[in-house]
This record gives C-alpha cells, sequence and structure tokens, in this order.
C-alpha cells in the first residue's frame, strides 16, 4: 500500500469517526436536556414548598385587597410567578437588552410590545419616545437616543404608507441607528388567518353592498398583507428579504404558537419566563361586543374550518409571499425547540400558560385594592397605551406589587 493510499484511509476512518462522534455528542445532548428539564422541576417544586411556607404574606397586599377572590388568586400567582422567574437556561447569553421590534398588523403584536415595554420598565431601559403611533422614519427623537427597545409600528397605516420594497431598507437603516448593534424580533401569523382577521378588523368595518371576504378573496384584495410590513410586494422583494435580511432576526414568534415562541423568546434573549408574562389582549376571534379604536364593532373572524374551501383556495392564492415567511419562521421556530431541547420547552410552556392563567384570574377579581387593580390595568394595556406610558426622556413607567 502506497503512503498515498495510507492517507486516503486515514482520512477516511477520521470522516466516519467523526460521524460517530457527532452522533454520540447529539444523542447524549438530547439525553442531557431531558435530564435537565427533569432536574429542573424538582428543583423548582422543591424552590416553590420552601417558599410557600414562609410566604404568602397577606401584609404585602393593599388593605383592600378582599379575602374573597384577590387574596387566594393573589397567592396562587405568587407561586406561579416565583417559578416563572427561576426558569432559565444553562448556558444562555448574557440577557440582551438591545431590542428593534418590528411590529406587524393582526399578529397578536401588541401583546408582544406590551412584553417589551413592561421589560424595559422592570430594567430601567431607555424605550424610544415616538410623537406618533407609527414611526417617522424622517425623524429620530434626540431625547431617547440611543435608545434600547422601539415597540411602534414603523409601517403605520400600511396601505396608505408603503409604497415600495425601499421603504423596508430605510426603516432598517432607521432601526440600526436608533438602537445601536439590535437584536431583531418579529412575530408572524399563519397566513390565511391573519388574512381574516386583518379584514375584519380593518375593513369589514367599512360596509359596502360588496364588502364580504369571499368576494375580497375573489378580487384579489389585500394580497399579502403580512409580507407589507416588510414593504415586501413582488417575488423578487422576498428573495431579497430573505438573503439580505431574515438572518438579522433573532427571534421569529409565531401568534398560532404563542407560548412556545415567548419560551424560545426568553431563551434567546436571555430573560426569565416572568417577562414573557401577559394577559390578553383584543381577540377577534372572540365573541361578538368589540369595538375598533374609533368605535366601530368589529364581527368576530371566522376560523379555518369554518371558511368555504373556495375562499380558502382564493386566500391561498393571494398570500403566497406572506408563507414564504411564514414557513420560513416555523422552520427556525421548530429548530429553536429541538436546539434548548423538546422536554424543557414542553415544561417551561406549561409554566408559562399557568403564570397566564394565575395572572388573568387575579385581575379579573372583583374586590382588588387600589395598587392591585394599577398592576392590572399596567398589564393589560394595549399599544397606544403602553407607548403613551413611556415618558419624555425614555423611561417607561413602572407598576409593581410587593409579593412579585
Amino acid at each position: 500500500m502506497t503512503s498515498r493510499h495510507k492517507a486516503g484511509l486515514c482520512l477516511l476512518l477520521l470522516a466516519a469517526l467523526s460521524v460517530a462522534l457527532a452522533g454520540l455528542y447529539k444523542h447524549a445532548n438530547k439525553l442531557n436536556r431531558q435530564l435537565d428539564a427533569e432536574q429542573s422541576s424538582a428543583h423548582l417544586n422543591q424552590a416553590l414548598l420552601g417558599r410557600s411556607r414562609n410566604k404568602h404574606d397577606p401584609t404585602q397586599r393593599s388593605g383592600a385587597c378582599g379575602k374573597q377572590c384577590c387574596l387566594p388568586k393573589s397567592f396562587a400567582l405568587e407561586d406561579a410567578a416565583w417559578q416563572a422567574h427561576l426558569i432559565r437556561w444553562r448556558s444562555q447569553r448574557l440577557p440582551q437588552s438591545k431590542v428593534a421590534y418590528i411590529k406587524t398588523h393582526k399578529t397578536a403584536s401588541s401583546t408582544v410590545g406590551s412584553i417589551l415595554f413592561r421589560h424595559g420598565a422592570r430594567h430601567n431601559l431607555t424605550v424610544y419616545k415616538s410623537p406618533t403611533h407609527g414611526l417617522r422614519l424622517d425623524y429620530k427623537n434626540p431625547a431617547t437616543l440611543p435608545a434600547d427597545i422601539v415597540v411602534h409600528h414603523w409601517a403605520g397605516l400600511i396601505k396608505a404608507r408603503i409604497r415600495s420594497y425601499e421603504d423596508w431598507k430605510q426603516a432598517y437603516t432607521w432601526y440600526t441607528e436608533v438602537v445601536p448593534n439590535p437584536d431583531f424580533i418579529t412575530i408572524l401569523r399563519e397566513p390565511i388567518s391573519h388574512y381574516t382577521s386583518y379584514y375584519y378588523f380593518y375593513d369589514e368595518p367599512k360596509g359596502g353592498k360588496d364588502n364580504n371576504l369571499a368576494n375580497w378573496a375573489k378580487l384579489g384584495k389585500n394580497k399579502d398583507m403580512l409580507a407589507r410590513d416588510f414593504a415586501i410586494f413582488t417575488r423578487e422583494d422576498v428573495e431579497h428579504f430573505m438573503d439580505t435580511y431574515i438572518d438579522k432576526f433573532r427571534t421569529l414568534l409565531l401568534s398560532n404558537r404563542m407560548s412556545e415562541s415567548l419560551v424560545v423568546l426568553a431563551s434567546d434573549m436571555g430573560w426569565s419566563l416572568w417577562d414573557m408574562a401577559s394577559v390578553k389582549l383584543l381577540d377577534s376571534h372572540s365573541k361578538a361586543g368589540s369595538t375598533r379604536w374609533d368605535g366601530k364593532p368589529i364581527k368576530p373572524t371566522p376560523k379555518l374550518h369554518q371558511l368555504p374551501k373556495e375562499v380558502v383556495s382564493n386566500l391561498r392564492k393571494i398570500t403566497q409571499l406572506d408563507a414564504v415567511l411564514y414557513n420560513y419562521a416555523e422552520a427556525k421556530l421548530n429548530a429553536s425547540i429541538v436546539s434548548i431541547g423538546p422536554a424543557f420547552v414542553r415544561f417551561a410552556v406549561t409554566a408559562l400558560d399557568q403564570t397566564n392563567k394565575a395572572l388573568s384570574e387575579f385581575c379579573a377579581c372583583s374586590d382588588l385594592g387600589r395598587s392591585e387593580k394599577s398592576f392590572c390595568k399596567w398589564f393589560g394595556m394595549n399599544d397606544m397605551a403602553y407607548e403613551r406610558n413611556v415618558g419624555p426622556s425614555g423611561r417607561a413607567r413602572l407598576e409593581k406589587l410587593e409579593f412579585l
């Protein structure tokens, strides 16, 4: 056997060994993540037992916190919040505080915006203060520069404002100048669900003889409105966006998988699950009676299984660019869950859902004291409300309860 043959054989053996070691490493990592989740669960349960014996102090509630609902529900919230606060990841980054949030329309983006607002308030970060609800890309408020977080829509009323893909390029530059070295995050939604929600919120309330979902889908109106939040109009636009910008986004959340998305966001940013807690804001799938910002009534949005097949088919045709973004985000979310560990993510999702349930039940009490009511109102602010609660210097108003 020649020296060249021997060298070639060695390279083949090394390659085979590398593949085998990689497989073993991957398997060991998976087992370690599952064990980590089990150990974390046991550790948290033990910590909670210790805290429960020493806490639940009624003097940490206001004197007006009623014994019928406020007091017992506050005990449940205390335990859930404490557990959520304890959930952290072993190899997380240092907590990241520079966030360029691309707020989208009809995606539960106000819920995510409120989470970022509260995180900024708790950690004394600078939240960009815009003089308008939609950002002005020709203006940067010097009183809040450099900013740590931006929570406003950049697109505003996208039908009136967004004209071409060049608008997104301008917006990207604006964000990187206002928030130095940011992590970009955004939230997307399953395209057909997004289209119907957008239509029933923005267009159906206008009325009119031919103003119905089936007709709009057939005529191709509101084409790719989810992609429009990134000024994407054409196949060329979306290809350039995917080649140039999509990797700038550290986290892509999905509103139809909100709890999983928030767990991944907490992991990506090095924040606790308590930072991800929220109460439900406007839901256009809810029962009749909701109104828009202008007082016009909103009809409940039909769900996908309630739509005629022809309407669904037409909607798929006019949301193809939306689907490119959504499918990428879904694949990225799935990959992140595998990286964190599916067992741990399931555990964290349960803890987050329990926290949100405890928070909602507490805030639904009719016998809250003044401080408890103020805290719940702070948690329940919509986008226009939390934008108003950013001070001139960029400090977000903070509300706290002593037991949390």
